[in-house]
């Protein structure tokens, strides 16, 4: 068959199926709602899956972010409340409470930034 027949051939194909109403159209058009059918299926099933934790305790993102953001800030309030406290000395000496303002303003951001595990970002958390 030469190529110039070819297109007219296909031509022809495309007129009967159109002109019959059956054969490949039917069969397009079960397959278009199958498919419709099964998006909409998989779009309710995704849109019904509950979401899972974001980060948790030890995790990669947590450690990195206790590395560069969160040893860093302890670091700087341990340095901070260091200056505070002794600031703070004439006034706490005369009411007895030393103890309790070193806790507050040196201890605790110690311990955060040099005793606290890696990615353990939870213990931050205000009592």
């Amino acid at each position: 068959m030469p190529r110039s027949c070819r297109p007219v051939a296909s031509a022809k194909l495309v007129e009967f199926v159109v002109d019959n109403g059956s054969g490949l159209q039917d069969g397009e058009d079960k397959m278009k709602t199958t498919i419709t059918t099964a998006l909409c299926v998989m779009a309710l099933l995704a849109a019904s899956v509950t979401p899972a934790q974001a980060t948790r305790d030890g995790s990669s993102l947590a450690v990195t972010a206790d590395v560069l953001l969160a040893r860093p800030a302890c670091l700087v309030a341990t340095i901070i409340g260091s200056a505070l406290f002794v600031v703070s000395l004439p006034a706490s000496i005369p009411s007895k409470s030393v103890k309790k303002t070193a806790h507050t303003l040196v201890a605790t951001p110690a311990k955060a930034t040099f005793t606290r595990p890696l990615g353990e970002l939870s213990s931050l958390d205000a009592d």
